[in-house]
C-alpha cells in the first residue's frame, strides 16, 4: 500500500487463478461444442454425427456466454467494479452455460432417435463429455472471481444514478463487443454452411472462429475511436 493508496496492478486480470480455470473451461467448451455429441454409422457405411451447434444449437448458446464471460475476465474496470449488477455477471455467464450444458445433455435422445430411425446404432461422443467438463471449470471460476470481486472491493450502497461512469462503460464495452463476435461468428458458421454444406463437418470451426475474431477486432477498434474521439471532445 503507497501513501496514495493502492498500488495498481499492471498484470492482467486474466492471470489470476480463478480466472484461469474459467478460461481453460471455455477451452473445453469450445473444443467440445464442435465435437461429435452423438454419432452413428448408418447402413451404407457412412457416418452421421451431430455436436453442439445440431437441434436447438444448445452449444452455440454456450458459446455466446462463454464469449461473454472471457470478456468480463479480461475487463480491469468490472474487476474492480463495486456495482453488485457488475460484479454478479461472471458467476451470471458461468450459470447461464451450465443450464445450456444440461438442457443439451437432457436432449441428446433426440439425437439418439433420429440415428435409430435410420438404423444406426448412436453413440454418445467425447464432445459432450469435454463440453460438460469444460463447463464445470467455467461456473467454478465464474462463481469464484464474482466472489473475489465482492470480498476485494465490497459494493457501496447508492442509486442507480450514482454508479460510477466506469461502471457504465464497462458494461456497454461488453455488451458491444459481444455483439460483434456473436455476429462475426453467424456470419462465419452462415459462410461455412455455404462453402462446406453442414455444421458437422470440422472445418467449420475455422469459419466460426474467424468471424467471431473479425467481430470482435471490428467492434473494439470502433469502440476505441468512439472513446478517443469522446476524450478529444471533453478537451
Amino acid at each position: 500500500m503507497s501513501p496514495d493508496g493502492p498500488v495498481a496492478d499492471s498484470r492482467s486480470p486474466l492471470l489470476h487463478p480463478f480466472r484461469l480455470t474459467a478460461l481453460a473451461g471455455v477451452v473445453g467448451v469450445v473444443v467440445g461444442v464442435f465435437g461429435p455429441w452423438v454419432q452413428g454409422t448408418l447402413p451404407d457405411g457412412s457416418v452421421t454425427t451431430y455436436n453442439g451447434f445440431a437441434g436447438a444449437a444448445d452449444g452455440l448458446l454456450q458459446l455466446v456466454f462463454c464469449a461473454a464471460l472471457v470478456l468480463l475476465l479480461r475487463s480491469r474496470a468490472a474487476g474492480e467494479s463495486q456495482t453488485l449488477v457488475v460484479q454478479l455477471l461472471p458467476a451470471g455467464a458461468g450459470l447461464a452455460c451450465l443450464a445450456y450444458a444440461v438442457v443439451a445433455w437432457r436432449t441428446l435422445d433426440q439425437f439418439e432417435i433420429l440415428l435409430s430411425d435410420q438404423d444406426a446404432v448412436p453413440v454418445v461422443g467425447w464432445g459432450i463429455g469435454l463440453d460438460l467438463l469444460g463447463t464445470a471449470l467455467v461456473v467454478a471460476g465464474a462463481v469464484a472471481t464474482t466472489a473475489l470481486v465482492m470480498r476485494t472491493h465490497p459494493r457501496r450502497r447508492r442509486s442507480a444514478a450514482d454508479v460510477p461512469v466506469v461502471d457504465r462503460q464497462a458494461l456497454v464495452a461488453v455488451f458491444v463487443v459481444l455483439g460483434g463476435i456473436v455476429g462475426g461468428g453467424a456470419l462465419g458458421l452462415l459462410a461455412g454452411v455455404l462453402v462446406l454444406g453442414s455444421t458437422a463437418d470440422a472445418l467449420i470451426v475455422f469459419f466460426v472462429f474467424g468471424g467471431a475474431v473479425v467481430g470482435w477486432l471490428v467492434t473494439d477498434t470502433l469502440r476505441r475511436m468512439g472513446r478517443d474521439a469522446g476524450s478529444l471532445d471533453e478537451r
